[in-house]
């Protein structure tokens, strides 16, 4: 048998050859180079244990959350009378209770007024039932009872209207919260 090699397998063919005798002699002279400065197995034959100190180090964690917060009511407080703010009972950020006062103002002349109305409405009720015992006896006719009864509904207007003013002289909290704002300070006019 005869094998008839062209040049394309003699150079391969030497390829192979050098390639081969590379690696052999690289793995020999590869274990003699390698020294592990420090082996695990000792020349007597005992492993050898390798031992690192080591030390605790503080990790700081950070969660950064970011987010909104927002009221689920508020309400801007305004006076439903005009006059001067005398005392302020609460602080922007301080809490309150439904019905606690935050601002009073000054009465001034509402206690007097209240009583007027009071008894102009007393005079008007005594009017309006004198008007009407007339009619019935044919003294007065029906516009004069329907003055009467305008004036009458004129003057509980009048007292109604004194004393919510009256009762309004302290600007009081709608709910429980938290003042977030105030805009105003002792001696304003609001």
């Amino acid at each position: 048998m005869t094998f008839h090699l062209n040049r394309g397998h003699m150079i391969a063919l030497a390829l192979i050859i050098l390639l081969a005798s590379w690696l052999i002699g690289g793995a020999i002279t590869e274990e003699d180079s390698y020294k592990n400065p420090r082996p695990l197995i000792m020349d007597t034959g005992l492993r050898k244990v390798q031992v690192e100190r080591m030390r605790g180090e503080l990790v700081e964690r950070n969660i950064i959350v970011s987010g909104k917060t927002a009221a689920n009511r508020s309400v801007d407080l305004r006076t439903e009378v005009k006059t001067k703010v005398i005392s302020i009972r609460k602080s922007k950020g301080e809490a309150v209770k439904k019905g606690e006062t935050i601002i009073e103002l000054d009465q001034r002349d509402w206690p007097e007024r209240v009583a007027q109305a009071k008894a102009n409405l007393q005079q008007r009720e005594i009017e309006f039932e004198s008007a009407q015992k007339l009619f019935k006896k044919g003294l007065y006719n029906e516009a004069q009872v329907a003055q009467a009864r305008t004036m009458l509904a004129s003057a509980k207007a009048d007292y109604t209207n004194a004393s919510l003013a009256r009762a309004s002289i302290s600007v009081k909290a709608p709910f429980d919260g938290i003042v977030d704002q105030r805009y105003v300070e002792i001696g304003d006019y609001v």
